[in-house]
């Protein structure tokens, strides 16, 4: 399962050449991880709001997008 997020963050690290073990990609694989494993029911709140406050946080910092 793929968010808007985790895609922005990919089409970024593939435009700018990041490896595999850069924090975008990481990121971005966990985010997606942690919502499948949300809408299945098998994780929490808290740990899907985490996932997602760490990738939308490095995806602003890297960005310059506004965080909120």
């Amino acid at each position: 399962m793929r968010t808007s997020l985790s895609e922005r963050m990919i089409e970024y690290a593939n435009k700018h050449t990041l490896p595999d073990n850069d924090k975008m990609r990481v990121l971005a694989k966990d985010f997606d991880e942690k919502t499948k494993a949300f809408f299945g029911e098998k994780i929490s709140v808290k740990l899907y709001l985490g996932s997602w406050a760490r990738a939308r946080r490095h995806w602003c910092d890297i960005t310059g997008d506004s965080l909120l």
